[in-house]
């Protein structure tokens, strides 16, 4: 038997604009990081949404800075908080209503994303995702 499968990003498709802005902006609201760390961060989105910069490398190097330091156990607290407390108000009005109607038509469901593991995990375990 051929299993069906749907295969869904999670930005701008579940989630309302980009997961990862989302949790630096908790981050910043939460006092994780300076006001400095987090407009360099948010330019660089805006910059990167209007297509004028392509390489991810060096910003992504630059935001994971916010974590030196920090334990997986830590780092997975300060995303599980942020899972908690806003991330039901990201997705899209019928997200979960649409995984529902792909379950229950037998679809395997698995999530594709650029964001970084813990926040893709986080998303897939609130949405009931194993993939």
């Amino acid at each position: 038997m051929t299993k069906k499968l749907a295969i869904l990003d999670i930005d701008n498709t579940l989630i309302k604009g980009q997961s990862q802005r989302h949790f630096i902006a908790h981050l910043h609201k939460k006092k994780h990081i300076s006001t400095y760390k987090y407009i360099v961060i948010m330019t660089w989105f805006i910059l990167y949404k209007l297509h004028l910069v392509k390489n991810t490398a060096k910003m992504l190097n630059f935001a994971l800075q916010i974590f030196k330091g920090k334990s997986i156990d830590e780092i997975d607290e300060l995303v599980d908080t942020w899972s908690k407390e806003d991330i039901s108000l990201l997705y899209f009005k019928n997200a979960k209503k649409a995984l529902q109607t792909l379950r229950d038509a037998s679809f395997e469901i698995v999530l594709l994303s650029s964001a970084v593991e813990p926040i893709v995990k986080s998303i897939a375990r609130d949405l009931q995702v194993e993939k």
